[in-house]
């Protein structure tokens, strides 16, 4: 999947306002884990790979003290959405954040000028082979706790609550399988969603992401089966106006304004009203990490 394509590139074109009001910040126990795991300090310069509007960004800049972070992002509209988010305009000033145009596969830095690498949600839109290459010219090799060396790599996403292996798992081994747990009702409730999304066509991201995220595909790119997975609780309760908000949100949804956006937006309204309690629906997610070093 190439990032470079326009299909890609521009796909949260027109959703800005929708994906930073909807879009949450990563858990920071997950962050911590990383940055303890590869030994990040503050003399580190990081990169941000799809910084997208600066979710991730601000949050390495505050949780690493006087690092610097370069955000490489593709789509216009998000970094100039970036550069008006306060954190960062005050990052940009103090020369800790630095923005540029480029894409995962030709970032426009130099050879060997980063000392970690960390990709939110982007990632699954990246030329993994082409990714990693760039990775390997960009980045530092260093040694990380268990005394692996490569350039230090986090993938930080998201997967259906509690149905993933658990093979390479850190964080929160014994979480509870929604099928059977105390959030069956909610697990119906994702199960006709996930049917929704098949029946109207909308179901591509997911798709790419799972491929993208396999063990053989992560094998793959990391270029050994020795890498990490951090796991944590990432459920939200939503209200039917944050429902639609979060819809607006995903690229794989149609435009509004759009007669086929108005058939979702009644389909999801209908989903609402069946499963709701207490005017709430709960999306099963789980905050997922992948990392480790790339060689």
């Amino acid at each position: 999947m190439d990032v470079g394509n326009p299909d890609n590139t521009d796909r949260f074109t027109g959703r800005i306002e929708s994906y930073a009001a909807f879009r949450r910040g990563y858990a920071p126990e997950s962050l911590a884990a990383v940055i303890d795991y590869f030994r990040i300090d503050e003399r580190a310069h990081i990169l941000d790979l799809g910084s997208g509007t600066g979710i991730l960004t601000a949050q390495l800049l505050s949780q690493i003290p006087r690092c610097t972070v370069t955000g490489v992002e593709p789509n216009k509209d998000m970094r100039e959405y970036s550069f008006s988010t306060p954190a960062l305009s005050t990052a940009l000033d103090r020369k800790r954040l630095h923005i540029v145009d480029g894409t995962a596969e030709a970032t426009t830095l130099p050879a060997q000028s980063v000392d970690a690498v960390f990709a939110a949600a982007a990632f699954h839109w990246f030329d993994g082979p082409r990714t990693r290459q760039e990775i390997m010219r960009i980045g530092r090799s260093s040694s990380n706790a268990e005394g692996d060396t490569g350039v230090p790599f986090a993938i930080l996403t998201h997967g259906p609550a509690g149905v993933e292996s658990r093979e390479h798992q850190v964080g929160e081994p014994n979480m509870a399988d929604p099928r059977c747990g105390p959030d069956q009702h909610w697990w119906h409730f994702h199960e006709e969603v996930r049917g929704l999304y098949e029946k109207l066509d909308m179901d591509h991201t997911q798709r790419v992401r799972k491929a993208k995220l396999s063990p053989e595909s992560l094998k793959q790119f990391f270029g050994h089966d020795g890498w990490k997975i951090w796991r944590g609780d990432g459920s939200r309760e939503l209200s039917l106006d944050e429902l639609i908000e979060g819809l607006d949100s995903h690229s794989s949804v149609p435009r509004k304004g759009t007669p086929r956006y108005d058939a979702v937006v009644e389909r999801v309204q209908d989903l609402f009203a069946k499963w709701q309690i207490d005017g709430k629906v709960k999306i099963l997610r789980d905050r997922v990490v992948y990392y480790g070093c790339v060689r």
